[in-house]
């Protein structure tokens, strides 16, 4: 029988605001410029999940077992010199969204799936994704749930939390997405925040 890899764990919070260590972990990711409603951006996420849901599917020669996709996931950050993405137009939010797989997929097998979308017309994107090594090391996150605009309040207690333990908020914010928008309503959707934190 073939073992299957869960790679959602710890990632789910509690909705107090908690410190993990997170990573190292391979992931699939494609990054880009605008707001969530744009073309842009969903495409990027048609291109992970075609991808991952194409690597799930395909017969390995050697037993390896399968695995579970994971929620989808993205780091978000905004001009240089704004104090967070929040003060830039959202036309011009940065985003990295990603999909963990397991640390046996390689380049080689992503770039196969790609080949394999674009033979069925369904390959937009798919060339963009990047292989790589997630390890954001001590963070703090927390369970937010309700509309993704009412994330500040949230956010405010993750770094109230942060100040608490002599730690400060360093790189992107970070949003673990269980829960699909086009089907919750918005007071019910839950988004895990993650944020890596360092010493003062």
């Amino acid at each position: 029988m073939k073992r299957s890899v869960d790679l959602s764990g710890g990632l789910i919070a509690s909705k107090e605001p908690e410190l993990v260590r997170a990573g190292p972990a391979k992931i699939l990711s494609v990054s880009g410029e605008g707001a969530p409603e744009s073309g842009a951006f969903q495409a990027a996420i048609q291109a992970l999940y075609g991808l991952v849901w194409t690597l799930k599917m395909t017969k390995k020669p050697r037993v390896r077992g399968t695995f579970k996709v994971p929620p989808l996931e993205g780091f978000w950050w905004g001009a240089p010199g704004r104090e967070g993405f929040a003060r830039t137009p959202r036309s011009h939010w940065h985003w990295k969204l990603f999909l963990r797989v397991p640390s046996w997929i390689t380049a080689a097998e992503v770039r196969g799936a790609a080949k394999a979308l674009e033979e069925r017309g369904r390959g937009d994107g798919a060339r963009k994704a990047k292989l790589e090594v997630l390890d954001e090391g001590v963070c703090v996150q927390a369970l937010h749930v309700g509309p993704y605009a009412s994330e500040p309040e949230t956010i405010r207690r993750m770094e109230e939390f942060a100040h608490a333990h002599g730690l400060t908020f360093v790189g992107k914010h970070h949003e673990i997405y269980l829960g699909d928008p086009r089907r919750a309503k918005p007071q019910k959707l839950r988004t895990t925040l993650r944020h890596a934190v360092r010493a003062y």
